[in-house]
């Protein structure tokens, strides 16, 4: 329908700005924590790789231990570098075992964001007043530049399609015309502005 009324649409463009921004921050952080996890695994494989060939080494000080070749300084060592690794890799498992929790709550924010977003589109779509039905606008009741808030009436739209006019009757009328239009014959009637003009339409009774 026509445009008939434009509400400022400041604060609801600043809305949907603000609603875009942070679900482009929430979208920016899904994809960190995905770069994240990929980073991470690369750095898990290595320090897996490291403990192993720590235990390796520890393995090896040990039975270099029994044969009487090293030393109880180089056990401890192996063990102090076995103990190290070790230590990284529970690190590196718990970091890990967090960006699951991390991109769940990442993704509710932003579905919440996504629906904050959706209703502030929908306010500042609803700053463009358009008729819901065809009319005729009997009535305004704004001026320009006016503050309004929810539920304050705007305008006056009359449905021409079809308009009911209360007129009075005689009794003796009243009497004629209550059996037909009980039978459902209705019947038809001419209007005029006034008594001394032309009928302009036509309507039933």
């Amino acid at each position: 329908g026509d445009l008939l009324v434009r509400i400022d649409p400041s604060t609801y463009e600043e809305r949907v700005a603000a609603a875009r921004h942070r679900l482009a921050e929430d979208q920016s952080e899904l994809k960190r924590i995905t770069q994240e996890e990929t980073n991470l695994d690369r750095v898990y494989q290595k320090i897996v790789a490291d403990w192993e060939d720590s235990q390796r080494e520890y393995q090896k000080a040990l039975k270099l231990r029994e044969q009487g070749i090293n030393t109880d300084s180089d056990i401890r060592r192996a063990t102090m570098e076995l103990r190290q690794h070790e230590k990284n890799k529970l690190a590196s498992n718990n970091e890990r075992d967090l960006l699951p929790l991390r991109r769940e709550q990442t993704e509710r924010r932003i579905e919440t964001h996504t629906t904050d977003l959706k209703l502030s589109e929908l306010d500042l779509a609803r700053t463009f007043i358009r008729p819901p039905f065809d009319g005729v606008l009997s009535a305004v009741h704004v001026e320009r530049g006016q503050y309004v808030k929810v539920g304050d009436p705007l305008l006056t739209i009359t449905a021409d399609a079809e308009v009911e006019i209360p007129l009075s009757v005689t009794l003796d009328d009243y009497a004629k015309l209550l059996p037909l239009v009980r039978d459902d014959q209705f019947p038809v009637v001419e209007l005029a502005e006034n008594e001394t003009d032309k009928h302009r339409w036509k309507g039933h009774v």
